[in-house]
């Protein structure tokens, strides 16, 4: 009997060790991308925070911009205001006269008292006057108004 021998015995061995080392490349191919995908996230992540910071930085800025401007408007109408009871003579503490004896009855309580005392003196004077002057002075006459009242 001739006995037939084929030499192929350890082929099954490098065909799984050629599959093996494709599955460890593939496998870190698969991990490098997602590594490489979770840096640009969080770079993408950094980049949202520090531009929302300084957003909300900027935004913080002008909303202190916003509030000082408030201030000197509140401030120009309070000037307004002074301006409109008694001008430079009244902050500077000079005497000052009036040419209407009711606004000047209220001018001295206001000098005297800091206050209106007694009946509403001067507040029909402002009531029926027009002003075409602005927005600040407007409603300093107004606040003068309700002062006075």
């Amino acid at each position: 009997m001739i006995l037939r021998t084929n030499r192929r015995d350890g082929n099954i061995v490098l065909v799984s060790l050629i599959a093996i080392m494709l599955l460890l490349m593939l496998f870190a191919l698969q991990v490098n991308a997602a590594r490489t995908t979770v840096r640009k996230v969080e770079m993408q992540h950094a980049a949202d925070a520090a531009a929302h910071a300084a957003g909300l930085e900027f935004a913080r800025a002008m909303n202190a911009i916003t509030a000082c401007n408030h201030l000197i408007g509140q401030l120009n109408g309070l000037g307004a205001l002074a301006m409109a009871f008694g001008g430079l003579e009244l902050e500077e503490g000079r005497n000052y006269h009036l040419k209407d004896a009711g606004l000047e009855m209220a001018h001295g309580y206001a000098v005297r008292y800091g206050q209106v005392h007694g009946s509403i003196v001067g507040y029909n004077e402002v009531k029926t006057s027009k002003s075409a002057s602005g927005a600040a002075i407007g409603r300093s006459r107004q606040r003068l108004k309700q002062v006075m009242a």
